[in-house]
């Protein structure tokens, strides 16, 4: 049986393909998140066009070289963050959890550091005073960076994030830091999912105190009032897991 070996020029061609693919399918997406005018206006061709080159990404991100990957997302935390803002379908984050991963981990970035420093950036900033959009803009991205967050976990260890009360906070209907926190009474049941198997992930983790264990207790109590079973079974499921790592409850 004869065995083919590519030559190193077809090698070479090869790469080259994929590295103008990954480059080319980076450069569309990004540019498809800058034209987004309007997060509240959903267009499904340009859902479309994005999911079809973030399909694209993660499958020729590990087929070229090393350094031109680190070369070409150079800059990824700054466009994580416009894609974090711009970002108004849910799925797309789903094939970006993917992506993100598959990237920092050939990448060899340290995703907990780049993680955390989305988090510096969207968790402390005062929006009192700022116009109504540019806060319904900072609820997008604190939004979609927690449901990234829940994509992600098995990555991002929740001890690693010193948000833990902003975030369980986060659910609460108060006004803070100037913008109107909406996770608990949202329409976006997908988004309420993600939102508790975070909440899930950091009782399990044991990164709670017993503050914290409070916080979350009262916040999951109120949702066996919710009418959607798969919140109710989310709630269960938070509960449960902290009946067993705090017994006290």
């Amino acid at each position: 049986m004869r065995t083919s070996f590519s030559s190193p020029i077809e090698h070479n061609n090869r790469e080259t393909k994929n590295f103008d693919s990954l480059e080319k399918n980076y450069n569309l997406m990004t540019k498809e998140y800058e034209q987004i005018a309007n997060i509240n206006v959903s267009n499904n061709i340009a859902h479309f066009r994005i999911i079809k080159n973030v399909l694209i990404l993660n499958d020729v991100i590990d087929k070229v070289n090393i350094q031109h990957v680190v070369n070409t997302f150079e800059n990824i935390d700054g466009k994580l963050l416009l894609i974090l803002k711009k970002n108004n379908y849910n799925f797309i984050l789903k094939l970006l959890s993917t992506f993100y991963v598959k990237l920092c981990t050939y990448a060899n970035y340290s995703i907990n550091e780049h993680y955390n420093n989305i988090f510096e950036v969207t968790l402390n900033k005062n929006f009192a005073n700022f116009p109504s959009e540019v806060k319904a803009v900072h609820e997008n991205l604190l939004k979609n960076a927690i449901l990234l967050l829940s994509l992600i976990l098995a990555q991002v260890h929740s001890k690693v994030i010193p948000h833990v009360v902003t975030l369980v906070d986060y659910s609460s209907n108060a006004d803070v830091h100037g913008y109107i926190r909406k996770i608990r009474k949202s329409e976006d049941t997908q988004l309420r999912y993600f939102y508790y198997r975070y909440i899930n992930e950091l009782i399990k983790s044991s990164a709670t105190n017993s503050i914290e264990c409070e916080k979350i207790y009262k916040l999951v109590k109120k949702e066996f009032n919710e009418k959607k079973d798969i919140i109710i079974y989310s709630a269960i499921k938070c509960l449960t897991n902290l009946f067993i790592a705090h017994p006290e409850y």
